[in-house]
């Protein structure tokens, strides 16, 4: 990485759209002659050519990934998506063809082979038993046949969630789809799956493409890389594949994985196809007081919620056809908390083995949750090796707007305790209370309106030349933005009131609703009087991020025959061209003119809110303060700045280059190995401070893949590639050198803080080894070991300023009034030691066909995993003039790559068809994650200061879904889904005491009829 102090509002720039065009042109207009070149090379062919289609006799469905062999030689390939195989310089005679597809019968035919013609062959494939045709059509695309059939043809690990192998998707969100495949992980939002890792690796290094091209994505933490699936509804998507491995042709980011949405195709079937699927979403709690919008926010609270989606599939011509899809989803979420917070500091009356309790809220909230997209597609045969594809999607999101309702009784400060003092309330009594009066009761309401809108595009090339080699070349571009809005909407973000002096007790500590007491001047406190409160604070919060992406690709491949053994050659370049814009701006009133007191609070109540029942069983009504009167009559009081404000950009070009090799010497036995050289440049821009810096890397990566088939259901796979984690944005984001000079009557070391320049992306080595196992009746056993080495983890620290050091970070001693050694430099720097992600992934899935009428119908899928994480282990001195910050910083260190890693995960997905009624169990299990290591500072009075680290956990959690329907005929099956049946809380805990607990009011029930005509 080059970082250089600019200082001209010149530095930066959005990328240049000239530029990004040329390089587009030139990767396609310069590309193409050097590939139509190489592939006019070919030897005139000695024998002939036979080439097919396979299909399902029964749905005529084309099936993808069966494979084709003829019989006494050692040719072999795998169908396309189109069905279509096709094998070159076969020798002159009658050929035997065989094809075998998962869950169906073998197909044999015969083909006549002339040197130098071609002969053609159309196959239907039946499945083996009726009923099992029966479920396939059912099963509308039969899931675990074509994962299964997908998987093993792949040249690499891959997965493959296939449509209708799990159900319906909740609210079109693909990461609840993935979550039941394994080495999945689900980072949630509320109830909401909002992002996800593989293999244990933070979510910030999961790539997420469609049909192989990067995604807009404007994430809701705007200096994140995590990709959010809110923002794309997978309105028009068919498979979606999982990758695990590297080769040379994927982008040198996907350390942890990549997921690719693979859209529907109007030549995935011979007929034109209408799937429509209409229902409603009904929430698991009623409001009291509440049925359909509140007259004052807004905000729609009805809990029975339209849903429907439409597909139209046709072809206009033989050579012609488009697919359009449109989606509305609609759900009410409800959620309620019980959170704690602890001090664990004896300078403030607690210990770090016994903290004490300093607060306990219940929460609620109510929020509409809606994704609307529509998405198309069109798909024309130019020629008869030429096939041009364009399509595009527009999606949008929204929640609200929503608010937040928050009652927190505090318990106001303790006294210090010495050293070998006890506390007198702290979580092993049981029980804790306010010093005399010091306590207070608080009130806050949030309101807030979160919206973003995702468009794609993307124009793909395909053509396949006479000797078989094949160009692909397209272009592409996406746009996400996201915004957080409230005075642009006429109502404050937080409204916060508060009534001090209160004398407040806990006890029953650690349950959900702990037993409490608040009393003002020996009177309990009347929670539905707002007249007893005084408002506090009154505040606004705007934030917005946009993210585009533009880029084009051309990759060409060129096969080859060496006597028996078959090799492609295969090369491609890539630009990609990313920019990301966000800002975040919080305001709140001045201290003058006062915010309303007492009795004047009266008038700001929200009656409908108000006049429902407390969260968790809360005695007694609470009056809550409405953000929109309070806007209406307080928005001319001068308001200030707080928190911090944020606004930058960053402008960001990857290019990318690859050569790779597959070389199959016999038929059971295929080798991959390529190289990638990947470019980042970055410009990146502070705009609050006007700061701007430069982040580039360039490396080279390589990767091997072997695949062996030693039979025909047996498939071992070895692979090891190296990959990069580029740095979340936040580690990037510039800012202005900063000095403080030393003071030497004072003994004070100088300090300087600056962007380290020499900030190095995250380097991966990745080691994958695999064994599968296939069923003839589909469905397979899988078993996966993988490691992951991972280096130069981000941290921020202070180190003393050598010479050498102030060197490498263009420091320059002139500039200083002291000398070198005198000072610090605080900053981002990269910790050079591994550590290591070392796992197992088992998988079963099969459809039971040897079990005894009527459960040969079953289906059964089970999946776990298993992570294990040596830690990052340094002696380095991070924090160089303070042992103890530097100490608790190790720790933090240590516990960097389990932060968000789910290393536990268990699925079961069962399915069975009895007649007309299919039945759908699904189970997923994800095992305790750590959220978050923080410091605490720990001082017994008159003691130095100390320091001690507080893990945040999210205790393990287990969905279960039950989902029915009655197949009345292919056009109408009325259907009904009960989610979450278990109303599974999401529990935190913090140094294994309760933090908060979060509920759902679930099971959610979803009930309407399907169909496909």
């Amino acid at each position: 990485m080059k970082s250089t102090p600019l200082h001209s509002p010149l530095f930066f720039r959005a990328i240049n759209p000239t530029r990004s065009i040329c390089v587009s042109l030139f990767i396609l207009l310069g590309f193409f002659p050097a590939a139509f070149l190489f592939a006019q090379t070919a030897p005139a062919a000695e024998g002939g050519m036979v080439v097919g289609v396979a299909s399902d006799g029964k749905t005529s469905l084309y099936l993808e990934g069966a494979e084709v062999r003829i019989a006494g030689t050692n040719f072999m390939t795998t169908t396309t998506r189109e069905g279509r195989f096709e094998f070159r310089d076969v020798p002159a005679g009658l050929a035997r063809i065989a094809i075998n597809y998962p869950g169906m019968s073998e197909a044999t035919t015969t083909a006549t082979v002339e040197p130098g013609h071609k002969a053609t062959v159309n196959v239907q494939l039946n499945a083996e038993i009726t009923q099992l045709a029966q479920f396939i059509v059912t099963d509308e695309r039969g899931g675990i046949s074509k994962a299964s059939a997908l998987q093993k043809a792949a040249e690499d690990s891959k997965l493959v969630a296939a449509s209708g192998q799990f159900g319906e998707l909740f609210n079109g969100n693909a990461a609840e789809y993935l979550k039941f495949l394994p080495g999945v992980g689900i980072s949630y939002a509320s109830n909401d799956a909002r992002a996800l890792s593989l293999r244990g690796l933070n979510p910030s290094l999961t790539n997420v493409t469609m049909d192989g091209n990067p995604l807009a994505n404007a994430s809701s933490g705007a200096t994140e890389r995590q990709f959010e699936f809110e923002g794309v509804a997978i309105s028009n998507v068919e498979t979606v594949e999982l990758f695990k491995t590297l080769t040379s042709d994927k982008q040198a980011t996907s350390t942890g994985g990549s997921v690719n949405l693979i859209t529907k195709s109007a030549f995935d079937q011979k007929d034109n196809v209408v799937r429509y699927n209409a229902f409603f979403s009904v929430s698991g709690q009623r409001l009291d007081s509440i049925n359909g919008v509140s007259a004052s926010t807004g905000e729609k609270t009805a809990l029975i919620r339209p849903n429907a989606e439409l597909d139209v599939s046709t072809k206009v011509t033989e050579n012609l056809g488009f697919n359009f899809g449109v989606r509305e989803y609609q759900s009410m979420g409800v959620s309620q908390q019980g959170v704690y917070a602890y001090n664990y500091n004896p300078a403030q009356g607690g210990l770090p083995n016994d903290p004490a309790p300093t607060m306990w809220r219940i929460h609620s909230d109510y929020a509409l949750s809606v994704r609307r997209s529509a998405s198309g597609r069109l798909d024309w045969r130019v020629g008869p090796r030429t096939t041009l594809t364009a399509g595009g999607s527009w999606n949008w999101f929204s929640y609200g707007p929503f608010s937040y309702h928050d009652l927190t009784l505090l318990t106001g400060a303790r006294p210090a305790l010495a050293t070998g003092q006890a506390p007198a309330y702290t979580v092993s009594t049981g029980s804790t209370a306010s010093v005399g009066t010091a306590g207070s009761a608080q009130m806050d309401v949030t309101l807030r309106k979160k919206s973003g809108t995702t468009f794609t595009g993307a124009v793909k090339l395909k053509h396949e030349f006479q000797n078989g080699s094949k160009l692909d070349a397209n272009v592409y571009g996406s746009r996400a933005d996201i915004r957080y809005s409230d005075s642009t909407d006429d109502h404050y973000a937080l409204t916060t009131a508060v009534i001090s002096a209160v004398q407040v007790r806990l006890s029953n500590l650690g349950a959900v609703r702990p037993e409490f007491t608040a009393t003002k001047n020996g009177a309990p406190i009347d929670f539905s009087n707002l007249a007893q409160f005084n408002a506090t604070q009154f505040t606004t919060q705007a934030r917005t991020a946009y993210d585009t992406r533009r880029g084009a690709s051309a990759d060409f491949t060129r096969p080859f025959r060496l006597g028996d053994a078959a090799l492609a050659l295969k090369a491609g370049v890539r630009d990609d061209v990313k920019v990301r814009s966000s800002e975040q701006i919080y305001r709140r009133n001045t201290v003058n003119p006062i915010v309303p007191a007492g009795p004047a609070l009266q008038a700001l109540v929200d009656p409908v809110w108000s006049a429902d029942t407390a969260a968790l069983g809360f005695p007694g009504r609470i009056s809550w303060i409405d953000p929109v009167k309070a806007y209406g009559i307080y928005k001319n009081v001068p308001m200030q700045a707080y928190g911090s404000d944020a606004s930058a950009s960053f402008d960001e070009d990857i290019t990318a280059g690859y050569v790779r090799l597959d070389y199959k010497p016999r038929p059971d036995l295929l080798l991959i190995g390529g190289v990638r050289r990947e470019s980042v440049s970055a410009k990146n821009q502070n705009r609050l401070t006007n700061a701007y810096g430069r982040f580039s890397n360039r490396d080279n990566f390589g990767s091997f893949n072997l695949k062996y088939t030693p039979t025909k259901n047996q498939v071992f796979r070895a692979a090891i590639a190296q990959s990069m984690g580029l740095p979340n944005y936040g580690d990037l984001l510039p800012a202005n050198t900063s000095i403080t000079e030393p003071s030497a009557g004072a003994g004070s070391r100088g300090s300087i803080t600056l962007t380290n320049p020499n900030i190095r992306p995250y380097e991966v080595l990745n080691y994958d080894l695999t064994y599968e196992l296939y069923f003839k009746s589909a469905g397979s056993i899988n078993v996966s070991l993988f490691r992951k080495d991972f280096k130069n983890y981000i941290v921020s620290g202070t180190q003393s300023l050598t010479p050498e050091l102030a060197s490498s970070l263009g420091v320059n001693p002139s500039s200083l009034s002291g000398t070198v050694t005198d000072y610090n430099v605080v900053s981002r720097f990269n910790v050079a030691e591994k550590g290591y992600y070392k796992g197992l992934e088992l998988s079963y899935s099969r459809r039971l066909v040897f079990m005894p009428a009527p459960f040969d119908t079953l289906g059964l899928q089970v999946n776990g995993t298993w992570i294990h994480i040596d830690p990052i282990t340094t002696n380095r001195a991070l924090i160089s003039n303070n042992a103890a910050q530097n100490a608790a910083l190790l720790e933090q260190v240590r516990y960097s790559l389990d932060l968000r890693a789910v290393k536990q995960q268990y699925n079961m997905i069962l399915n069975w068809r009895f007649k007309a009624l299919t039945t759908l169990l699904t189970m997923n299990y994800a095992g305790r994650v750590l959220s978050s290591v923080s410091r605490s500072d720990v001082n017994y009075a008159g003691q130095p200061l100390a320091y001690f680290n507080s893990k945040q956990y999210i205790e393990p959690r287990k969905l279960l879904d039950l989902r029915m329907e009655y197949r009345w005929s292919q056009r109408v099956t009325p259907f009904v889904q009960l989610r979450d049946l278990l109303n599974a809380p999401v529990r935190v805990t913090e140094n294994g005491r309760l933090l908060r607990q979060m509920t759902f009011l679930d099971p959610r029930i979803e009930f309407g009829i399907k169909g496909l005509w």
